[in-house]
């Protein structure tokens, strides 16, 4: 048993190293997946800009010196960049810069102009040469010269002729974040050439450079690389997590270097504890078979033999076994448990059944949560490409739809624990409304009255949109002719009032006090009015009971909910 033993441990030992392994490969593919999502959303923003007429205009258009045309145009290129690019993608993207061929342009934070040595520069080259596929580089930028992970690409009209170059370049923290988190040293290599960012200072570049070319030789498929090297003289474990977007031209890869000593003493750790306690629990069971099998061998026997009957079910065993001693005290217990074990046998069986119903149920939950499951990112590309398709079609109302209910989208997608502004919640709420406006055209109206300046008022998330839905589905649907919306914003003393005031159909006096019951009410309810329970709820959570909301209805007349907040 103890060769065995041994055997086993050695087996676990190699298990422990594999694990470790895999456990690295893991870890880099989470970082690496972060990265591609990086990628993703700068290779959307920078398809966007294929759009701006004002881009078409820098890149051709001979300007006044001094033009005031000129200044317009760049405010315009800077409204249009923030309500296109920057306002979605303000997280990843840390500045979107412009390389004109045109001399009457003037440079600035977003326009640079490419002279003799920018048209040199190999970026600039291997831009031209991709001919629209997107390129990565790691260079400065024009105004801050400040060195960014950049991604460049060619600009081109609806008819196909460049105008320039776009330089879209991502926020350094969203790359040094995640390896810094790492506890092995990880670095980001562009095109297995050159290592960008590390999460070490004492990284040998160089070296590190090239035993990843050499593991890259032999991996013509791209594919997760996890081998031995030798790195600063010591064994160590190489693994490199290729990180490859279709539309990108360059290859990224993350890649940690740990050394195998690290690995391995984890491994003898586990193996030295576990050889311990087999040798502790040797030495302990031969010391307690010696001592009782002189002493109580005989009436061991004997009790052996009724403990056998019993474990075969015969449960008619003798009442005594004889003597006064533990012997006889444990065959005593061997009676009570026969007992106990008939009872529980009965008990065992009835849990079973109730376990198999439970782990039924469980699995129907899991089916339905996995049916209801669905890529929000995939629905807002397609509402995205809805909304191009209709502008270049000319449906402009079709596109403001689809685009205040991708906003809308957008906003729910990022909406976390963290306060909001009260006016980003405002601006979500008047996308809902026009909605409506086009759905019921004019059978729906609304006002937003706003006596405060909300753009330093901030708020818990999706706290004045349920209140909207909920007068909209039950006030104003349901109301013959013209229903409207009034939304007032008040400030008093060091509270914020918020108004949302329906000419719908309201509610009688017995389904109003029921309605307050529920948004009050410190347990679930199925029904009707959820959102009004569940701001009512957070609001109390977060601010105090003086805090949440108020509700007052006249039949057929009008519906007032006042939500309040302190002002902070």
């Amino acid at each position: 048993m103890l060769f065995v033993s041994l055997y086993l441990i050695n087996g676990t030992k190699n298990i422990i190293i594999q694990q470790n392994k895999s456990s690295e490969i893991s870890e880099l593919q989470l970082i690496g997946d972060g990265i591609f999502e990086n990628v993703r959303t700068i290779a959307e923003a920078s398809q966007r800009l294929y759009f701006m007429e004002i881009i078409e205009k820098l890149g051709a258009y001979q300007y006044d010196s001094k033009s005031e045309e000129l200044v317009n145009d760049y405010n315009t290129l800077n409204k249009k960049l923030r309500n296109e690019c920057l306002n979605y993608f303000n997280h990843e993207i840390e500045n979107i810069c412009f390389y004109f061929n045109n001399s009457t342009l003037s440079q600035n934070l977003r326009v640079a102009m490419v002279n003799e040595e920018v048209s040199e520069l190999p970026w600039f080259k291997k831009t031209i040469d991709a001919n629209g596929r997107l390129i990565c580089a790691f260079h400065e930028d024009s105004m801050n010269y400040k060195k960014y992970l950049s991604f460049s690409r060619i600009i081109r009209t609806q008819g196909g002729i460049d105008v320039g170059i776009a330089v879209i370049s991502m926020k350094e923290e969203r790359i040094l974040f995640p390896l810094q988190e790492h506890d092995t040293e990880t670095v980001l290599v562009l095109n297995d050439e050159e290592i960008i960012y590390s999460n070490s200072n004492d990284t040998n570049k160089n070296e590190l450079v090239h035993i990843i070319k050499d593991s890259a030789k032999n991996n013509e498929s791209d594919q997760e690389i996890c081998k031995n090297v030798i790195y600063k003289g010591k064994d160590s474990v190489l693994t490199v997590i290729p990180v490859t977007y279709t539309g990108l031209e360059d290859k990224l890869s993350v890649v940690s270097i740990r050394p195998y000593a690290d690995i391995l003493k984890r491994a003898n750790q586990q193996s030295l504890k576990s050889i311990l306690i087999i040798m502790g629990s040797f030495i302990i069971a031969i010391s307690i078979i010696s001592v009782f099998a002189w002493n109580f061998s005989s009436r061991i026997n004997n009790f052996k033999v009724q403990m056998h009957r019993a474990s075969r079910g015969q449960f008619d065993i003798a009442e005594h076994i004889g003597g006064e001693d533990e012997i006889s005290y444990l065959y005593d217990d061997l009676g009570l448990m026969i007992n106990s074990i008939e009872a529980l046998i009965s008990q065992v069986y009835e849990e079973q059944v109730q376990k198999e119903v439970l782990y039924s149920r469980q699995k129907e939950m899991e089916f339905s949560m996995l049916a209801s499951q669905i890529n929000p990112h995939f629905l807002y590309n397609t509402l995205e490409t809805i909304r191009m398709k209709a502008r270049v079609n000319g449906q402009e109302e079709i596109e403001d739809i689809v685009k205040m209910l991708a906003k809308i989208m957008r906003h729910n997608l990022q909406v976390m624990d963290k306060q909001v502004a009260l006016k980003q919640e405002l601006n979500m709420v008047e996308s809902y409304l026009k909605i409506q406006t086009y759905r019921f055209e004019d059978r729906v109206t609304y006002s937003i009255h706003v006596n405060c300046n909300v753009d330093t008022i901030y708020t818990i998330p999706l706290i004045l949109q349920p209140i909207v839905e909920n007068a909209m589905v039950h006030g104003i649907e349901m109301k013959k002719g013209t229903g409207h919306i009034a939304i007032y914003i008040d400030r008093i003393d060091d509270t914020i009032c918020i108004q949302v005031i329906d000419n719908g159909i309201g509610f009688s006096e017995d389904k109003l006090q029921d309605i307050k019951e529920h948004i009050n009410s410190a347990t679930d309810r199925i029904g009707s009015h959820i959102g009004l329970r569940n701001v009512n709820q957070r609001v109390k959570l977060l601010y105090g009971e003086e805090y949440g909301i108020l509700i007052q209805s006249e039949p057929l007349v009008r519906t007032i909910v006042q939500i309040t907040i302190p002002r902070g």
